[in-house]
């Protein structure tokens, strides 16, 4: 095992970016740390002073190689400016960085953080990365601190994925600073050091200081020195236990496991409960919000005017948003709570308009509100809120000066930007956010607070009288604002998940068969459905993709002995359906990460011997599992040498084929991870090109390119199925021109709608649909 680091500081810079001198401060005091033999123990560490893009790209690239082995540690340090381009595309300034005479970013001269996604994503056999960025993404300038650059950016589109753990000084929407009333580092990298060389950051006491121990650590010190900073990290896998560094702290010694005659015995520390140690757990800021969200929620609910909504909605709205601001100052223990409005074309700049405002507290009267608002209302202008793409608590003022042992937190809720044709730039037509008067200075002053807040406010305007997806929608923007929620919110998020996944139920969409003579419904889809609004669940994919397999694990089984069940049903109901002979396909739809899984596969194989037993029987080559091409195919731990994932994945399919019967497709062919080396490795029996591609004026082309592909080295070549056929569709290419083009099965609304019953194609559509397809 080897561990290997290169550690990058920029201080000097060309024209158009200010100098920082702590930048080589900050790579010398982490080589110190890292080549420590009781602490970090690397057996290489590379400083590279003042590079010029080139020599950082090659540098990065030589660290990352694919050459690398499985229990390699890889840490790669970045001390300098963080940039974005125009199109909010992250960058890395070198020592040759400059910019353009319109004071955009030269982007030439500069390393984008794809180039480090691409090459973290090369190095596939080594499971254990680490990438450490003290940079800046967005903030304002302060007193007596430089900060490191301006921009707003999504960290983890740019950098995420399997294998890997992301420190982060500050969130996609803050400012790192250098701080020499700290040290002679930055804020961020003074307390790394600090956490390694201390032990302090050893949270556990066993030992080793892992990446989450030391996120927990700098979070905690960085918000005692400047609260604004949001330390952030991202992690796949098991990368959050990557251990850093080791300690000088004697670890816990447990009772000893011998092989053979043996009994399992207790560990003193245990006290008799194995979820039990004395060991204290790791820390997390956002545990302390649960009660925040806890109280919203729960007088959310209680809140009899806003049960009223369920029969009175249009008489109630305006009674509503006052009772939303009410809650929120209740939950805070706030004197009152406001929303105020800026409309450019109505008000000065500085000129604010309140929208609502909630009950006031007990003992307040309106001239303790008055010099609130006046003290809100001369502190801030509408361009330093909305020029920033802030989303978190925005300001924070104690008003003791004036008699008001208080503060009032400030956090921006949207903006409405139209653009200026003449000066050729957008400008901000509207804008909004709510003020918190009168809360305890030492209560919810950070970032989590404000998101809360404004998620809470905005999720009870569009989702009300549902709680549960309010509470969901206040989860879900923490876990993207932040990465990671603390183990109590994750599975709270979770049990939501469930209960909203156990209300779905399953419909059928038709697929038209319309090769030469055979024009008839021959196949169907199983689309989830929400039972009320009978509309695709849109919700719950999001959160399956935002949360990460566990969920979508859950959600692919939910539907998939759903969908079977409910075609069983369905085809009981129908005439001339339950017949064996009259048995037509079911496609169910299926993430790529659950393919992966062992519990879908067992789910698999328990569902096939259901639909063997059930009464009619569904025959296992008769299920069709649409493999969705909108997320990346898994990242096995367990790859090895193997030379990619696309490999590992294809046995698997190969895996489920042999042993359960089931069949393979490919969905939505054309967006998202789609591919020709996806299309041709994977080589299945169905194809569905997604409706996207219908919209491209080759797209009779890009169809006969994807069957040539699919006819290579196959005596069967796959069918072909286009979804989302429509007129509009049909306007710009014929069915008949499909049908020429190679197209088996096309699916929309126009063949039929998704519902509950399955049906054939009725003589009278049967004869228009002929037609067309005699009809260029």
């Amino acid at each position: 095992m080897a561990k290997i680091a290169l550690l990058i500081g920029v201080s000097k810079y060309q024209s158009g970016f200010p100098p920082l001198p702590g930048a080589i401060n900050d790579i010398k005091a982490m080589q110190r740390v890292l080549e420590h033999s009781e602490l970090g123990n690397f057996n290489e560490v590379k400083l590279l002073e003042n590079p010029d893009s080139k020599e950082m790209e090659e540098a990065i690239e030589s660290l990352f190689t694919k050459q690398r082995n499985p229990d390699d540690l890889v840490l790669l340090f970045f001390s300098g400016h963080g940039i974005k381009d125009d199109n909010g595309n992250l960058y890395f300034a070198a020592n040759n960085s400059r910019t353009n005479s319109d004071g955009s970013l030269a982007i030439a001269t500069a390393v984008p953080a794809n180039f480090i996604y691409l090459v973290l994503n090369s190095c596939l056999r080594c499971k254990r990365k680490i990438v450490v960025l003290d940079c800046c993404y967005s903030g304002a300038f302060a007193e007596g601190l430089t900060p490191k650059n301006i921009g707003t950016i999504d960290i983890e589109k740019e950098l995420g994925g399997k294998g890997r753990a992301i420190l982060a000084s500050s969130s996609s929407t803050q400012c790192s600073y250098e701080d020499t009333k700290v040290s002679e580092l930055s804020i961020y990298t003074h307390y790394i050091v600090e956490g390694i060389e201390t032990g302090d950051a050893d949270l556990n006491q066993d030992g080793q200081v892992s990446v989450l121990e030391l996120h927990e650590y700098v979070c905690n010190k960085v918000k005692k020195t400047k609260p604004e900073m949001n330390p952030k990290i991202l992690f796949k896998d098991e990368g959050f236990s990557i251990a850093i560094a080791k300690t000088k702290a004697a670890p816990i010694q447990q009772d000893k496991f011998f092989v053979g005659n043996c009994k399992l015995a207790k560990s003193k520390h245990l006290d008799g409960n194995l979820y039990e140690s004395e060991v204290p757990p790791l820390h997390n800021f956002l545990e302390k919000y649960e009660v925040l969200i806890n109280e919203l929620i729960k007088r959310l609910k209680n809140d009899k005017f806003v049960a009223a909504l369920e029969k009175q909605n249009t008489l109630l709205a305006t009674i509503v948003d006052n009772r939303i601001l009410d809650i929120i100052r209740c939950s805070s223990k706030a004197d009152c709570v406001f929303i105020f409005q800026h409309n450019y074309k109505t008000n000065s700049e500085d000129e604010w308009t309140e929208k609502s405002r909630s009950n006031f507290g007990d003992n307040v009267d309106q001239s303790y509100i008055d010099t609130l608002r006046a003290s809100v209302l001369s502190a801030v202008s509408y361009k330093s809120i909305f020029d920033t793409a802030f989303h978190g608590v925005y300001l924070k003022i104690s008003e003791e000066r004036k008699g008001i042992p208080k503060a009032f937190i400030l956090v921006p809720l949207q903006i409405e930007e139209k653009w200026d044709s003449y000066k050729g730039a957008k400008y901000i037509e509207k804008g909004e956010f709510i003020v918190i008067c009168g809360i305890e200075k030492d209560s919810f002053f950070g970032d989590a607070y404000g998101q809360i807040i404004a998620s809470f406010y905005r999720a009870s305007q569009r989702l009300l009288p549902n709680y549960a997806l309010v509470e969901a929608s206040i989860l879900d923007d923490l876990k993207q604002a932040f990465g990671f929620v603390a183990p109590s919110l994750y599975q709270r998020r979770l049990k939501l998940f469930k209960e909203r996944l156990d209300r779905m139920i399953v419909h059928f969409e038709p697929m038209l068969d319309i090769r030469p003579g055979c024009l008839a419904i021959k196949r169907w889809e199983a689309l989830a459905r929400d039972p009320v609004s009978l509309k695709a669940p849109i919700d719950l994919f999001q959160a399956a993709e935002l949360w990460g397999v566990h969920f979508s694990i859950e959600l692919d089984k939910y539907f998939l002995k759903t969908a079977i069940e409910s075609y069983r049903l369905a085809r009981i109901r129908a005439k001339g359906f339950e017949e064996s002979e009259n048995v037509q396909p079911l496609s169910i739809n299926v993430y790529p990460g659950s393919i992966m899984s062992r519990a879908y596969f067992k789910a698999v194989r328990e569902a096939i011997w259901d639909a063997l037993q059930g009464n009619p029987a569904l025959p296992p080559e008769q299920i069709i599992l649409e493999i969705s091409e909108k997320t990346a195919l898994p990242i096995m731990q367990s790859l090895g040498d193997c030379a990619s994932p696309l490999q590992e994945f294809r046995k698997r399919v190969l895996e489920y084929t042999h042993d359960t019967g089931v069949r393979f497709a490919i969905d939505d062919f054309g967006v998202g991870y789609s591919s020709i080396s996806r299309l041709a490795g994977l080589n299945l029996p169905y194809v569905k090109i997604d409706r996207e591609i219908l919209q491209h004026p080759t797209s009779e082309v890009i169809i006969r390119f994807v069957l040539d592909i699919v006819k290579v080295g196959n005596a069967n070549p796959p069918d072909v199925i286009v979804e989302g056929v429509d007129e509009e569709v049909l306007a710009k290419i014929s069915l008949s021109r499909l049908a020429k083009s190679g197209v088996s099965f096309v699916q929309g609304h126009l063949f039929g709608k998704a519902g509950s019953e399955i049906y054939r194609l009725d003589e009278e559509k049967k004869k228009n649909l002929k037609k067309r397809l005699l009809t260029d």
